[in-house]
């Protein structure tokens, strides 16, 4: 069996990933390197080495870092894709892993910077207190709001942002909207969606637009919060997941 023919299920941990680079950088004489690699685990930081190369397909998960406000692809306007963007497959599983360390319910490419249009939504962690989205973990390729139902209510509620840690404000929606999307397969779906799903799309679709929850709040509040925001784009914030910042 060749390299290229195997898909290696190894999960690295972020902390382990820079030892990963320093021992391939250190193998290949390119840099000087103590860093101390158990044998078992040589043949795994091979294999991770590869595949960052695109030499090998691997099903290698990483957890990625949260782009944090600021970060200029928050501000982007994401493209759509085709079925033939490189190693996407990979891309969404290591987009879960980093929803699942960051304890959110939703991610979107740009907050991992991609900015392409893709999202992925876990609302199983709810499911106690709505039992409808048991076992809910979807992916979104593509999607777009077609339209808002203007004759269903409007909902304010408390919205908070993985990349834009201990930031909560409360966010007005609408509470019914049509949406376009594909899903893994690129099978395209038309729908009208409501109730809590509908906001969560809405937070996250906005990602893709370049827009963040803090847009959609009163100038008064974004006022309030004006020195938090500037922290964020200090660096000065600390959370429980791996982040990037500008640090200007």
């Amino acid at each position: 069996m060749l390299y290229s023919d195997i898909v290696w299920n190894v999960f690295v941990k972020p902390k382990d990933q820079r030892k990963l680079v320093c021992f391939g950088l250190a193998r290949k004489g390119r840099m000087k390197s103590n860093v101390f690699v158990k044998p078992k685990d040589q043949r795994k930081l091979v294999c991770f080495g590869l595949a960052r190369k695109g030499r090998m397909k691997s099903n290698i998960k990483m957890i990625l870092p949260i782009y944090t406000y600021g970060m200029p692809v928050l501000r982007k306007v994401a493209e759509d894709i085709t079925p033939e963007y490189p190693e996407l497959d990979t891309l969404i599983q290591n987009m879960w892993e980093t929803l699942a360390n960051s304890e959110g319910i939703g991610l979107a490419a740009p907050q991992i910077g991609r900015a392409i249009r893709l999202v992925i939504i876990d609302l199983d962690p709810l499911a106690e207190d709505m039992p409808e989205y048991k076992d809910f973990r979807h992916v979104y390729i593509n999607p777009h709001i077609i339209e808002y139902d203007e004759k269903a209510s409007k909902e304010t509620s408390q919205e908070g942002c993985l990349s834009l840690p201990a930031i909560h404000e409360n966010v007005t929606r609408p509470t019914r909207i049509h949406v376009e999307y594909d899903d893994e397969s690129f099978t395209h779906h038309d729908e009208w969606i409501d109730g809590y799903l509908a906001r969560v799309m809405q937070h996250e679709f906005d990602h893709l637009d370049g827009k963040m929850f803090i847009d959609r709040i009163s100038p008064f509040r974004k006022q309030l919060i004006k020195s938090k925001l500037k922290a964020l784009l200090q660096g000065r914030f600390s959370c429980g997941y791996k982040t990037k910042s500008p640090r200007v």
